[in-house]
């Protein structure tokens, strides 16, 4: 998933429920409540 994300060229999208993955992968994070 890193190397995937590396590519400062591309947008990813990411969808978990693990704040802790969030971290480690984003820079920036959308948080949806009720969504």
């Amino acid at each position: 998933m890193k190397s995937l994300i590396s590519n400062k060229d591309r947008t990813v999208v990411i969808v978990s429920h693990s704040l802790s993955t969030l971290e480690e992968l984003c820079d920036k994070v959308m948080w949806m409540h009720d969504g």
